[in-house]
């Protein structure tokens, strides 16, 4: 046991008070002549005994309720975490407190209720409960931002770390944070020593309790960081709302990125509600003119399902904008989502086949004869024959498809390496028409992703088990519901010695390879082993993608793969918070340096690596559009993009504590803080012990009640004798 105040103790010795009194106001016995004088001796005895009992009594009550008072006011503090101290075994009496402090900043902590910020009201928290540690405690301030972390603080220190907490636009995982926080408390962390094995290990983790932040994968690995820390206590407080209330858009959808000149824009967004929200509410597009940002568009809020907005007319160039909505709303971030777009004049791409009509299929699936009003021809379609190919200018096309090649001069495969190594796109699409021994030449194999193996007639079909290959991005919407088993594929090559930067986009149903592609230089190959320009009428065709009926994935496909041909050297135009942007830059130009423009109107300068083709922008931690220009206004060069959040912030709906506790270890490990009163009863204030100041106090009082009670009772005035 140790004191607070130990100098109090000496008050102790007041105690000497009450026996100076007792001594000096001791009653005497009187001496009375009653005629039975026999009798009056008899009880003497039994009167001296009763009365010397009264005084004693009277005596220790008294010294007790002086020492308990001076006891009290010392404050005691009885080691151990329990109630009645070492219920926990968790520390020595006076070891010092080893915490961390760890705050969820996601952009959540941005929910404002009464006037203030989840996060703001986490630091008001924290900042208190620093005041009622001992001043020579050490904290671990930890959040979701990466990046430095510095060493072990003071409780000072602490304190200012804490206040300068900002949220974080792409924080890290959760459970990467209390992975932190344990090793830090544990001195694991590299900048730290060994800690005493009787500090304490409590992590006081302030969390808005969101479905995001606690999924089932953050659950699971902050209970096995848990399970291998046994001494470690983690305290849950919640700075969240009960009920909260949002209005917010998802993820922004566009019909695409890259438009051909009279493209129309479509953008889509779907409309998240949570709790008891007004019906009420406008949607808003804005278009970026100039300088500034005009608004396109206004409608109602729906209610629910799918906000739907449409932009036409778009010039050649690049165009940013935002989708907002408007109205009261707690959390401010989830109601706006930017985007960027570029429009284009339609792409060059050269189809190869012998005869023409060969191209038949190809080119009515990606540069269709007709359209629908409003619509453009995003490629324009030359078809020529394969001994003309290496007399052929590529660089006038953005990709070249061969289909169903014959054996090429050495020439033209040497003209199609260098095309693809400059930046182009090239297809190949095998089919009868291949030899064995040329694809499989030296020059042929430069340019090929594998080397052919042989033909295969056993009938299969188009089976792709993942959709997120570049070549299926436009059937990844309908991925459940393409009948590839209606355009079965009769015939088609089977693959070998497949290149280490290969991938294979597709497969068919029987496992082998149906789409294959590499990266050459700055531009990209993709071989397909069996051919897309074999009509019915054809003996022996090699498949039916083209020619089943109602073929609409052929027409998705196709246009899949001229989409990754042309635009591999165009990097994306939308990004999340925290992903690395990548800007072209223009080939055949040197430029020493550019300027990033940033969402809050900053500028940066930024070095351009010499002979660099693109420039990679990391500093997108804001959400908004960007800008980097550089030159003047003859030789001006321009690029852009937009940054999002990313759509799960804005999910507030709330996990169970209940869950949360029971699998991250049960009561004994995880305790819910629901305020300062819980945080009072359920933790010890960052004191290595219990104070027993209340339990005392209680006692000094019951004391010095017992002691008036019998006194008032033992020195009742006798009736006087005298006048007897």
């Amino acid at each position: 046991m140790s004191f607070l105040t130990p100098a109090l103790l000496a008050g102790a010795l007041l105690i000497a008070a009450p026996i100076v009194l007792h001594l000096v106001m001791r009653r005497e016995p009187q001496r009375l002549k009653f005629p039975a004088l026999r009798f009056v001796k008899s009880r003497q005895s039994a009167n001296q005994t009763r009365m010397q009992l009264r005084h004693w009594l009277l005596l220790v009550l008294r010294c007790l309720a002086i020492a308990l008072l001076a006891f009290a006011l010392a404050r005691p503090v009885l080691s151990g975490s329990g109630l009645w101290g070492g219920a926990g075994g968790r520390g020595a009496i006076d070891a010092a407190l080893s915490a961390a402090l760890v705050f969820d900043n996601a952009p959540n902590s941005q929910y404002t209720d009464r006037n203030q910020t989840r996060l703001a009201a986490a630091k008001e928290t924290a900042l208190w409960l620093l005041e009622q540690t001992p001043a020579d405690s050490t904290f671990e301030v930890v959040d979701r931002s990466a990046g430095f972390r510095s060493k072990a603080a003071d409780r000072d220190a602490a304190r200012l770390r804490v206040e300068r907490l900002r949220v974080d636009s792409h924080p890290r995982p959760l459970e990467a944070a209390v992975a932190e926080a344990l090793e830090r408390i544990n001195g694991e962390a590299s900048a730290g020593g060994e800690r005493p094995p009787e500090r304490r290990q409590d992590i006081y983790l302030f969390t808005d309790f969101s479905s995001g932040a606690w999924n089932e994968a953050t659950r699971s690995a902050v209970a096995d960081q848990l399970e291998s820390r046994p001494g470690a206590t983690l305290y849950l407080i919640d700075v969240g709302v009960e009920e909260p209330v949002n209005v917010g858009l998802g993820a922004l959808r566009l019909s695409r990125s890259r438009l051909v000149e009279g493209d129309p824009l479509e953008l889509r967004a779907e409309v998240r509600r949570l709790g008891d929200t007004p019906s009420t509410g406008v949607a808003q597009l804005w278009l970026r003119s100039g300088e500034e940002f005009v608004k396109r568009d206004e409608r109602p809020l729906p209610a629910s399902g799918e906000l739907t907005f449409a932009l036409t007319g778009l010039a050649r160039g690049l165009h940013q904008g935002f989708v907002q909505i408007t109205g009261s709303d707690p959390l401010a971030s989830d109601d706006r989502r930017h985007f960027t777009v570029e429009v284009g004049a339609p792409k060059s791409v050269l189809l190869v086949a012998a005869p023409e009509g060969d191209a038949a299929f190809v080119r009515e699936a990606i540069a269709p004869a007709t359209l629908g009003a409003g619509f453009a021809s995003r490629y324009r379609c030359e078809v020529r024959p394969p001994r003309e190919l290496a007399s052929t200018d590529l660089d006038q096309y953005q990709a070249v498809m061969l289909l169903d090649p014959p054996p090429l001069a050495i020439e033209a495969w040497r003209s199609l390496v260098d095309f693809a190594t400059r930046g182009g796109g090239v297809g190949v699409m095998l089919g009868r028409n291949a030899v064995l021994d040329a694809m499989n030449s030296p020059d042929a194999q430069v340019l090929l992703p594998a080397a052919l193996k042989w033909r295969s007639r056993e009938e299969t079909y188009l089976l792709p088990t993942d959709y997120g290959h570049p070549v299926l991005a436009e059937l990844s919407e309908f991925a459940e519901d393409v009948p590839w088993a209606a355009f079965p594929v009769l015939t088609y090559w089977e693959l070998e010695n497949a290149r280490d930067d290969a991938v294979t986009a597709a497969r068919y149903a029987n496992g082998d390879a149906a789409l294959v592609d590499r990266p050459l230089g700055r531009g990209r190959v993709l071989l397909s082993t069996t051919p897309w320009s074999d009509p019915l009428s054809r003996p022996e065709p090699w498949n039916l993608l083209p020619t089943g009926e109602d073929p609409w994935p052929f027409l998705l496909l196709a246009n899949g793969v001229a989409d990754t041909l042309c635009d591999q050297t165009s990097a994306p135009l939308n990004y999340r918070a925290g992903e690395t942007a990548v800007a072209p830059l223009p080939v055949g130009e040197t430029l020493e340096g550019v300027v990033l423009m940033t969402p809050d109107e900053g500028a940066l300068r930024l070095p351009v690596p010499p002979g660099a083709a693109e420039l990679s922008v990391s500093a997108t931690d804001e959400p908004g559009p960007y800008r980097v220009t550089a030159g003047g206004t003859s030789n001006r060069y321009e690029a852009a993009f937009s940054v999002n959040l990313d759509p799960a912030f804005g999910e507030l709906d709330r996990a169970p504590f209940e869950q949360i506790a029971e699998q991250l270890g049960g009561a004994d490990r995880v305790r819910l803080v629901r305020n300062r009163d819980d945080l009072t009863r359920s933790i010890d204030l960052g004191q290595p012990g219990r104070e027993l100041y209340p339990w005392l106090i209680a006692l000094v009082a019951a004391a010095f009640a017992a002691e008036q009670l019998l006194s008032n009772r033992f020195y009742v005035e006798a009736p006087t004798t005298q006048s007897q």
